[in-house]
């Protein structure tokens, strides 16, 4: 008599969920979402992004199983003094992003066009060190402040992956170096009608499409400061 017993049932796999680093580049995610929406670009004063949850959707993206533990948004506010109504949205945003316990927010401050230019031209700092044309302002130190927080957030080892939410070309060296020490396993997100050269072979990028967009965003009354 043949006593082996022959199952069709799989045995279980355990999945284990890693934890995400996620770095949102504010102004290049903003500046990119701006062209998403079926007509020409859309004005930023009317619409506002759910940071958080757009990290979490991008993390949801992922083959592998996940959750977004820590979050940086780094995003360069206009003076008050300068431009009060931008400033006071840029804060409301700020303050709705901030009560997830997850964010991290860095300010790298903004600077006008033409004070950048004149000292560019003085040979204070490079062209490079001021990003982001928005009306007669620029975003300062926004890369510095992007690549730094990355390159921490992939050295202390806290979390088993690290997703760069930008299509800035300008972070390639810094994803670059990352990947040759092989510290913590990072990614690159963007927004997928966004041109970029920000790839490298065996760098895994993922395109969020217009559905996580359209989920993310909020309409606002350009007519209300805030």
């Amino acid at each position: 008599m043949n006593n082996d017993h022959h199952s069709n049932i799989a045995p279980f796999l355990h999945t284990r969920t890693e934890s995400v680093s996620v770095i949102v580049d504010g102004w290049n995610v903003l500046l990119g979402a701006a062209d998403g929406f079926g007509y020409s670009r859309r004005p930023l004063s009317t619409f506002t992004l759910d940071m958080p949850r757009l990290a979490d959707g991008v993390v949801a993206r992922r083959r592998r199983p996940g959750g977004a533990v820590r979050i940086g948004i780094i995003l360069g506010r206009h003076e008050r003094a300068a431009n009060p109504a931008a400033r006071a949205a840029q804060d409301a945003a700020a303050r709705q992003w901030a009560r997830d316990p997850r964010v991290t927010l860095i300010d790298p401050g903004m600077v006008s066009v033409r004070a950048a230019a004149e000292e560019a031209r003085a040979g204070d700092r490079t062209p490079h060190d001021t990003v982001v044309p928005i009306r007669r302002h620029r975003e300062e130190n926004g890369d510095a402040a992007v690549q730094e927080l990355l390159t921490q957030w992939t050295d202390d080892g806290l979390t088993d992956a690290a997703i760069l939410v930008s299509a800035d070309a300008d972070h390639a060296d810094c994803v670059a170096d990352i990947r040759r020490r092989r510290r913590t396993h990072v990614e690159v997100a963007r927004w997928e009608w966004q041109a970029s050269r920000l790839w490298q072979p065996g760098l895994w990028v993922h395109h969020l499409a217009p559905d996580l967009l359209d989920s993310v965003t909020t309409d606002r009354d350009p007519r209300k400061v805030a």
